[in-house]
């Protein structure tokens, strides 16, 4: 502007975009140290240590195939449903003990008396509780109800894993359907970046088109982190629903990295 080839309105909107971006980068800065702290304090470190991480992660994509087989034993690994199965089976015996309590008891043993004459007196002592007025269904049907209810409540987890493991199997499939998509055109839109670097240095190209395809440049490879975010955050959640590792392809589509 001050050697007359920019007008101040120019100027003006330039520097407004460059305080936003500014601003968008000091809050990125913060986010990012907010989640250092956060993982230092996860791993009982303190805020200052400086962890090395890894700069990509390598995801192979899923084999549904495998994982399909892999469900059908959901429930000899998840914890919760195990527990549920054993909490089953001890109110089976509770039941099972309380109807066996609505029949009489009977209870036999031996008697020995004696006086001081002496005579000695012997015989059996018979005992019979006979359930005449409940029959103890009271207590059965407590332990019929509670076995009911612990039956209900493993079937609703277990259909609840099963409709979210493959709700979770369909979105990975269409992330990574577009995560490679994404890649390709990342690929594609550094190739014409680098054409236009040269042509922009040899005054063949504007400022406006250079401007524009580096910030879809920009763009495209920030989608791409998101959905590679996206991608790991899936599998962990998949991986904590079925209890198991996800078992990977290990040919046909390329690896996510």
């Amino acid at each position: 502007m001050q050697q007359g080839n920019e007008i101040l309105p120019t100027v003006v909107s330039d520097l407004a975009a460059l305080q936003a971006v500014e601003t968008q980068l000091h809050d990125i800065e913060q986010t990012i140290l907010k989640n250092r702290h956060d993982l230092n304090a996860s791993l009982g470190l303190a805020p200052e240590v400086q962890l090395r991480l890894v700069d990509e992660v390598s995801v192979s994509a899923v084999d549904t195939a495998k994982l399909t087989t892999i469900l059908l034993d959901l429930a000899r690994r998840r914890p919760d449903l195990l527990a549920l199965t054993a909490g089953y089976d001890a109110e089976e015996e509770k039941l099972r003990q309380a109807i066996i309590e609505q029949f009489p008891k009977l209870n036999v043993a031996p008697n020995y008396t004696n006086d001081t004459t002496p005579v000695y007196t012997a015989g059996p002592t018979l005992t019979i509780s006979l359930p005449i007025f409940d029959r103890n269904q009271g207590n059965i049907a407590i332990e019929r109800a509670t076995r009911q209810r612990l039956h209900d409540e493993y079937q609703a987890r277990l259909d609840t894993a099963y409709g979210a493991a493959g709700r979770l199997i369909t979105e990975l499939d269409l992330i990574e359907a577009q995560y490679q998509a994404s890649l390709a055109s990342i690929r594609r839109l550094r190739d014409a970046a680098a054409v236009a670097d040269t042509a922009y240095a040899a005054g063949n190209l504007d400022e406006r088109s250079f401007v524009d395809l580096h910030a879809s440049l920009l763009a495209k490879e920030i989608e791409s982190l998101k959905l590679e975010q996206t991608l790991v955050e899936q599998r962990i959640v998949l991986q904590t629903l079925i209890g198991s590792d996800i078992p990977t392809q290990s040919h046909g589509r390329p690896p996510v990295q």
